[in-house]
């Protein structure tokens, strides 16, 4: 199975300062049809990048979610893991993921938001490894009904929920 995420890079010393990204910047990436991360590259000598750098990587999903829940006056989304993370031979919940995190558990939740955000799609998050890709294609649909009821009924079962949940808060 495969994801498709896009990825911007950038290369430079210092970290990325997200108040300076420009609003056109924020609309073009969450009008992407898949998710989007911005990964920085982040060296402290030009002359040995390759030897001794960084990648970070920013959550641009996540933080689309964050600036879309500001726009509606909702609370902002938490989570355990940081706007951005380091990519490293560990993983801490937090801050650092190692590779195969990223692509192979991080990666399927981002989709799972970027459909949610983009689409209103309330799906199971893909697992990569354990089971293959399920696409549904318009003019098939019939053969999936109960499947796409299925999907319908749990995002009627989290809307009812949630609302029952910010009913008791």
């Amino acid at each position: 199975m495969s994801l498709h995420f896009f990825c911007q890079v950038k290369t430079q010393k210092a970290d990325i300062s997200l108040g300076s990204i420009e609003d056109k910047f924020w609309t073009y990436w969450g009008d992407q049809p898949v998710p989007v991360f911005l990964f920085l590259i982040k060296y402290t000598d030009e002359d040995k990048i390759q030897d001794d750098s960084e990648i970070w990587v920013y959550d641009v999903p996540y933080m689309l979610a964050k600036k879309d829940a500001q726009g509606a006056n909702l609370p902002e989304p938490q989570r355990d893991l940081s706007d951005r993370f380091l990519i490293t031979s560990e993983s801490n919940n937090r801050d650092k993921m190692k590779l195969g995190d990223f692509l192979n558990r991080h990666v399927p939740w981002s989709y799972g938001l970027w459909h949610m955000r983009r689409f209103g799609l309330v799906l199971p998050n893909p697992k990569v490894v354990e089971t293959p890709a399920q696409v549904l294609v318009g003019g098939f649909s019939y053969i999936y009904q109960q499947k796409i009821r299925d999907a319908i009924q749990w995002a009627n079962w989290l809307l009812e929920n949630e609302s029952q949940k910010d009913a008791r808060e």
